[in-house]
């Protein structure tokens, strides 16, 4: 037996998904993530499955106290069986008592739960990305992978950030392995470079994927998952920029048009109008969002100076 220690499950239900160790689909529970179909809040009897049923929601009973294992944490019983075989098991056929030939088990099947995820994250783009001629804000981009062994079908499925718009995406279906980026030209998703949070909703309204990033410190650096699309690989902010290829740390960025250099650090979002980015982030009395200004107490000497008074910030 093993205990999940993950969070907490939701009282109004949530898929659940067991994968092995090369993250293939082993099993599944509510696997369309709505209203348990099981289990009682009021009486805290646990959702058992009938054993050698594959998924559904007829799959399920609740525990009613017929037979039971364990103390709770107020050392009453558990309506449920943990550490023992589960109340209700297969109806056995009979055989004649005449016919000794054994008769095989069919296999039991589960459905597969539909597994994308957020691959590649692009929130400071230098270079044209989108090939639309510029760059900018709208060169931004998300990648989305499908992980599971079947087609899926984006339909229903949203992008967003917290207390933002949503982004619905398109009604394609993604094979086996395949990705697919959707730049901010498209969804209206305006990465700050501050750091943000992007998640993946299912057509039921449940987060499917979410990562948070923070401040993006440099051009053309993207925060990826490597190994590439695997969900317990790490998260890596220097990647290359790889828009529907595998995700790497190793390579060039493309150069910029007419051998800009980067733009300097401002933690402020991309979408302030340009007077207020030149006077926060350009020039004297700049980069007033940077702490340096404010938890040091000493001055700080402006450098490169071009007036003929020595200046400096206190």
């Amino acid at each position: 037996d093993q205990i999940y220690t993950g969070n907490t499950l939701s009282n109004s239900g949530e898929a659940l998904t067991l994968y092995d160790a090369s993250n293939k689909v082993i099993d599944t529970a509510n696997d369309n993530g709505g209203a348990w179909p099981r289990g009682s809040s009021s009486t805290y009897g646990t959702m058992e499955r009938i054993l050698g049923t594959a998924d559904s929601d007829s799959a399920w009973i609740t525990n009613t106290g017929i037979k039971k294992n364990g103390k709770n944490a107020n050392n009453g019983d558990i309506l449920g069986t943990p550490k023992q075989s589960n109340t209700v098991g297969p109806t056995p056929t009979p055989t004649p008592a005449s016919n000794r030939t054994s008769t095989p088990t069919r296999a039991a099947t589960f459905a597969i739960d539909p597994r994308a995820i957020i691959n590649e994250i692009l929130p400071r783009p230098g270079f044209d990305w989108n090939q639309d001629g510029r760059v900018d804000v709208y060169d931004e981009f998300i990648e989305i992978k499908n992980l599971s062994p079947i087609d899926i079908t984006l339909q229903g499925w949203k992008l967003d950030k917290p207390n933002s718009t949503s982004f619905s995406l398109p009604n394609l279906t993604l094979k086996p392995n395949e990705r697919i980026v959707f730049y901010s030209s498209e969804t209206n998703l305006l990465l700050s470079d501050g750091g943000e949070t992007i998640r993946l909703i299912n057509p039921s309204g449940k987060i499917y994927d979410a990562y948070t990033y923070t401040i993006a410190k440099a051009e053309d650096k993207s925060i990826c998952r490597l190994p590439d699309g695997n969900v317990y690989g790490g998260w890596f902010d220097d990647c290359l920029p790889t828009p529907n290829l595998t995700n790497t740390r190793e390579g060039n960025v493309p150069s910029s048009p007419n051998g800009n250099n980067d733009s300097p650090v401002c933690d402020l979002p991309d979408t302030i109008p340009p007077d207020f980015f030149l006077a926060e982030c350009r020039g004297y009395g700049a980069n007033i969002w940077n702490p340096l200004y404010w938890d040091t107490l000493f001055k700080l000497f402006i450098q490169n100076n071009t007036t003929k008074w020595e200046s400096f910030i206190e």
